[in-house]
């Protein structure tokens, strides 16, 4: 504001208008720092919280996907090995009756033959 003869108090009006801006800016710079205080930064830790409970969930997840993969094909090899065991047993059983009966006939020709 330039000085003119016609305005009467300038300096008075002047200094109003500079202190007007200084208690703006501070007013802002205060509701800046209040707003980062108590708004931003809580809200920024919980955020931080809040991934790192996700990634700990998500790893969790994953670990037990692996489990139950391990499960599974842990199973269809326990399952194989079963299978391959039963017939390997009736196998033997069938061998154990045959054998049985070749000894059978065997020894009751033997007799046959004595009489």
């Amino acid at each position: 504001i330039t000085h003119e003869h016609h305005v009467p108090f300038l300096s008075i009006y002047s200094l109003a208008l500079e202190q007007d801006i200084d208690y703006g800016q501070n007013v802002m710079q205060g509701v800046n720092i209040l707003q980062n205080q108590t708004f931003l930064q809580p809200l920024a830790g919980r955020r931080l919280d809040h991934e790192k409970r996700r990634k700990e969930i998500k790893e969790q997840w994953h670990r037990a996907q692996r489990k139950l993969q391990d499960a599974e094909a842990n199973l269809r090899k326990a399952k194989q090995a079963y299978m391959q065991r039963s017939e390997e047993h009736e196998k033997a059983k069938l061998l154990t009756v045959k054998a049985e009966e070749d000894q059978q006939s065997a020894s009751s020709s033997n007799t046959s033959k004595t009489l």
